[in-house]
């Protein structure tokens, strides 16, 4: 379990309208882990993390049917 943790600790994965950035228990941390969260906080925070999904195929007409 601890090797999934460790591997998913301060990544960002995308979900069905979700962002979920996994933060393992601080007292489970290991050298690097703060420093690791934060530079993809960090990096998450510069750029535009707003989610949009064109649910316009679902609906009569061209036109995009955009939701957040």
């Amino acid at each position: 379990m601890y090797k999934r943790q460790d591997a998913l600790h301060g990544e960002e994965l995308l979900g069905a309208g979700w962002l979920v950035v996994p933060i393992k228990d601080p007292a489970d941390w290991t050298d690097g882990d703060a420093d690791r969260l934060v530079d993809s906080l960090g990096e998450l925070r510069s750029t535009d993390f707003r989610r949009e999904s064109d649910l316009g195929r679902f609906v009569a007409g061209n036109e995009p049917y955009l939701v957040r």
